[in-house]
C-alpha cells in the first residue's frame, strides 16, 4: 500500500483575487508504516501491562492467603498470655510472609519457647518456618520433660532428614537459626540452648548477660558438626 498526501495552496494577487492553485503530493508511505508499527507496539505493551497486572494480583493473592496460614500455626495471643503473662512481640517482615518465627508450649509448669530464622525471604522462608514449628511441634509433645539442647539436636536431624541433606557438594544450604529457653517457674530458673541466635538476659534493668548459642543451624551438614548445649 502506498500512502500520498495532497497539500493544496491558493495564491491570491495584490487585489486578494484568487489566481490559480498550487498542489503538492507527498508520498508519506513511510510515514504511514511507522505510525502503524508505533500502533501495534503500543497495543502490544498495554496488553503486556494488563497481563502483568493481572498475574502480580495472582500472586500477591496467593501470598496473602499463605500469610494467613502462616499467621494461623503460629501460637494464639491468648494462649501466650496464658503461658507467659509478660511478653511482646515485635515481628515485622520484609515480605508479606518470612522466614521468621516464633513458637511456645507449656507441659506442666515449665514454659517452653523459640525464636527462629529460617533461610530464605518470602515464600522460600515461610515454608521452612512451617517445616520448623511442625518438627518442634511433634517433637515436644512425645517428650515428658523438656530439655533444649536435646530438642535441638533432634530437630536439626529431622531437618536435615526432611531436606534430603546429606552432606553432599551441591545440596541446597537450607537451615534454621534458632534461640530456644525453657523457663521453670518452680525453680525461678531459664535454660537456654541456640543455634546460631543468641540470647541476651537484662537483670536488674542495667546489667544484660549473653548467652551464647552453638555455632552451628539447623540443618546443613558440616563436616566439623558441634554438639547443642544447655546455658542456665
Amino acid at each position: 500500500m502506498v500512502w500520498y498526501q495532497t497539500t493544496i495552496n491558493p495564491i491570491y494577487n495584490p487585489q486578494g483575487e484568487l489566481q490559480k492553485f498550487i498542489i503538492v503530493d507527498s508520498d508519506i508511505t513511510q510515514i504511514k508504516e511507522a505510525e502503524t508499527e508505533i500502533l501495534a507496539q503500543r497495543n502490544e505493551i498495554e496488553s503486556q501491562r494488563d497481563q502483568i497486572a493481572k498475574q502480580n494480583s495472582e500472586i500477591t493473592d496467593s501470598i496473602l492467603y499463605a500469610e494467613r496460614i502462616q499467621k494461623a500455626v503460629f501460637p494464639p495471643t491468648d494462649y501466650l498470655s496464658e503461658i507467659l503473662p509478660e511478653y511482646f512481640i515485635l515481628n515485622k517482615p520484609r515480605n508479606i510472609v518470612s522466614g521468621d518465627f516464633y513458637w511456645a508450649s507449656k507441659n506442666r509448669n515449665q514454659v517452653l519457647f523459640a525464636v527462629a530464622d529460617s533461610t530464605g525471604h518470602g515464600v522460600p522462608g515461610a515454608f521452612m518456618s512451617l517445616l520448623g514449628i511442625t518438627w518442634l511441634t511433634t517433637i515436644t509433645d512425645t517428650m515428658s520433660q523438656f530439655d533444649p539442647s536435646k530438642i535441638l539436636t533432634r530437630l536439626r536431624a529431622e531437618i536435615m532428614y526432611t531436606l534430603h541433606q546429606r552432606g553432599e557438594q551441591g545440596e541446597a544450604n537450607d537451615g534454621i537459626e534458632m534461640a530456644l529457653c525453657l523457663i521453670d517457674f518452680d525453680k525461678m530458673k531459664l535454660t537456654y540452648a541456640g543455634a546460631n541466635r543468641p540470647v541476651y538476659l537484662v537483670r536488674n534493668k542495667t546489667e544484660i548477660i549473653k548467652l551464647n548459642p552453638a555455632k552451628m543451624p539447623l540443618g546443613i551438614m558440616y563436616a566439623d558438626e558441634k554438639t547443642f548445649f544447655n546455658e542456665s
